[in-house]
């Protein structure tokens, strides 16, 4: 039987051609809004009364360099600042998350809440603070430092923004890493000479205006502090405890009364371990300061 051979037909198929153009991988950082650092610095002003209202920061980094005889304000809250190379300048700055490093600078006013505050090669700095940790100066002579005494509507709320604690401020205590035998490179204000409102004023100029803030004592957010070389003599002092999730406008409104009659050398926020608690205090209360708590150190007679 012959073989019968039969072929079949079969189809070409075209493949797909392969792209050689290789498709750009996009990331979250990617799609973020572009940051001009044009826009987060004052750089060479002289004679000039400038600033940022709430809102034009937003947490970003600020600079401010080469800056002479100008008032500076920054009504916002800010990721980290560096100021540097200033003369005869007032600042006020909003408060920071991170650290401000002023170096260079010479006859400067400042108030400033942040975590962390460094001065080197500064001369005749007047400071008005309140920080989270112990402010650090190096190479620095002619230092001046005083609580921090400010108000606007947005300020707690920047405060919250900035991770800045109403109640932990560690201003009046200073750590000199350059200290020279003999002499003071730093000193306390004393109180009754420590008025921001001497120095600072609600700005209200066509270049730069700002009615709501408020410099004085009386209105400020943060508790009006002494520090703890200011302890009076001849008076008693004890240590008054909260519980630091207690609501914090009465906190406020309880320093704010104590002030009319005593005085209020400093505010900590710390956690007592429970060795601590059952060591200090009393049985009843105990339970009631378990966690993190707020210290008040007060005098009076």
């Amino acid at each position: 039987v012959p073989m019968r051979s039969s072929m079949g037909c079969f189809e070409s198929r075209q493949r797909p051609v392969k792209s050689s153009k290789v498709e750009e991988k996009t990331y979250s950082w990617d799609k973020r809004e572009r940051v001009d650092p044009q826009n987060f610095t004052f750089d060479g002003l002289e004679d000039q009364i400038t600033g940022k209202k709430p809102g034009e920061i937003g947490g970003q980094q600020f600079i401010i360099k080469n800056c002479k005889a100008c008032v500076i304000y920054l009504f916002d809250h800010i990721a980290s600042l560096t100021i540097d190379d200033c003369i005869d300048c007032r600042i006020v700055i909003g408060p920071v998350k991170g650290s401000v490093f002023i170096r260079d600078c010479k006859d400067v006013t400042c108030l400033v809440a942040c975590q962390q505050f460094r001065s080197r090669d500064c001369k005749k700095m007047r400071v008005f603070l309140h920080c989270s940790t112990k402010p650090i100066i190096e190479s620095s002579t002619g230092m001046h430092f005083a609580c921090y005494q400010a108000h606007y509507p947005e300020l707690e709320d920047q405060f919250d923004a900035a991770g800045l604690s109403l109640f932990e401020n560690n201003w009046s205590s200073i750590h000199d890493y350059t200290p020279i035998p003999g002499e003071e490179n730093w000193k306390l204000i004393a109180s009754e000479a420590a008025e921001v409102d001497e120095y600072f004023s609600a700005p209200s100029e066509e270049s730069f205006s700002f009615d709501s803030a408020s410099f004085s004592a009386s209105n400020s957010l943060v508790p009006l502090s002494v520090g703890t070389s200011r302890r009076p003599g001849e008076t008693i002092s004890c240590l008054v405890v909260f519980r630091a999730t207690a609501d914090r406008s009465k906190l406020k409104s309880y320093f704010k009364d104590i002030q009319k009659t005593l005085t209020l050398i400093q505010l900590k926020t710390t956690q007592l371990s429970k060795e601590d608690v059952q060591r200090i205090l009393p049985h009843h209360a105990r339970p009631a300061l378990v966690g993190p708590i707020v210290v008040a150190d007060v005098a009076g007679d």
